[in-house]
């Protein structure tokens, strides 16, 4: 006798199920996705958040650097990242940086990802849209009074479907 097919009727169940599951948690991450992007069209982020404050030195040069946003969209990540380090600490970046020791998305803005009224700038943003996308979309989510652990959810919803787990990021404590 002849067998045709390899695997068992049982394996071959357990991969369809298996496929089906997959495919339904793409189109929920995408429902999901679709929802976040509908929410956060219309937000607008508090000034104060991005206002770039005189005491800090300016960004480096400019001039070699290949921007991956507008200036003033760099410019206002930048300056959401010196005021909120303490929420960008708990948010990972996707874009492989892990690589440069990169441990949040805070550490693409901030060197060691510290952030107040001295801040030591990292150039990594300035050329890299996904680590902007990620703070424009945490600076939305954080301006409709989001906590961080919420924040955290929905960045993680968005990005790691896409690029896997990102950065090596402590999770928030529940708020």
């Amino acid at each position: 006798r002849i067998r045709l097919w390899p695997f068992s009727l049982r394996w071959t169940v357990a991969l369809g199920v298996t496929t089906f599951g997959v495919l339904i948690r793409i189109g929920i991450t995408r429902d999901r996705v679709a929802t976040l992007d509908r929410e956060l069209a219309d937000v607008v982020v508090p000034e104060g958040l991005t206002r770039w404050d005189e005491r800090w030195s300016p960004l480096p040069s400019l001039e070699t650097a290949t921007l991956a946003r507008p200036i003033e969209v760099v410019r206002a990540a930048y300056a959401f990242a010196a005021r909120r380090a303490d929420v960008l600490q708990h948010i990972p970046c996707y874009c492989g940086c892990e690589r440069m020791g990169h441990r949040s998305n805070a550490y693409c803005y901030l060197k060691g990802g510290i952030g107040g009224d001295r801040p030591a700038w990292d150039t990594q943003s300035y050329h890299c849209s996904v680590c902007l996308d990620v703070t424009r979309q945490v600076m939305q989510l954080y301006a409709t009074g989001r906590s961080v652990a919420d924040i955290r959810d929905a960045i993680d919803a968005r990005y790691v479907p896409i690029y896997g787990a990102g950065t090596p990021t402590p999770r928030p404590s529940s708020q």
